[in-house]
C-alpha cells in the first residue's frame, strides 16, 4: 500500500482514509493502540509527530497472539 504524508500522523490518517475499517484497530482515543507495532526504517516508534521523507519505509504490524 502506498500512503503520503510528511510524518507519521499524515501517514496513518491516509491509511486509514484509504481503509476506514482500520482506524478502531490502529488507533484508540487519537494515539497508537498498544500492541499495534509501528517502524519507520525497520526502527519502532509511536511518535505520531515524527518527520518522515519520501525515501522512508514505514511498517505496521498488528497485534498477534498464539502461543
Amino acid at each position: 500500500m502506498t500512503a503520503t504524508g510528511a510524518n507519521l500522523a499524515d501517514v496513518v490518517s491516509d491509511i486509514i482514509r484509504q481503509n476506514p475499517a482500520l482506524a478502531g484497530q490502529m488507533l484508540e482515543s487519537g494515539r497508537v493502540r498498544p500492541h499495534v507495532i509501528i517502524t519507520i526504517n525497520g526502527h519502532p516508534t509511536l511518535e505520531l509527530d515524527a518527520v518522515l521523507t519520501e525515501h522512508d519505509q514505514i511498517a505496521i504490524f498488528p497485534p498477534i497472539a498464539g502461543g
